[in-house]
């Protein structure tokens, strides 16, 4: 996923929209498929976001989303 996300912030500048693009992509979006390490993958890279976001100062911040209240700083 690391190098993934590189690549795309390297070499994806723009989503090209003319003609039919869009169309033509919502349409495809259906027919997407993966397994279950694939789902893994992107549950457990999303899980890892979350931890690494808490524990480097976005904690107060996720918890008042979270709650809606403000929370102490830790």
């Amino acid at each position: 996923m690391l190098a993934v996300g590189c690549a795309a912030i390297l070499f994806l500048h723009t989503v090209p929209g003319g003609g039919n693009d869009i169309a033509l992509e919502l349409a495809c979006v259906p027919l997407g498929r993966a397994g279950w390490v694939a789902a893994g993958t992107w549950v457990g890279g999303a899980r890892l976001a979350f931890a690494v976001a808490a524990s480097n100062g976005a904690g107060p911040a996720i918890a008042h989303h979270i709650t809606g209240l403000a929370t102490p700083a830790q």
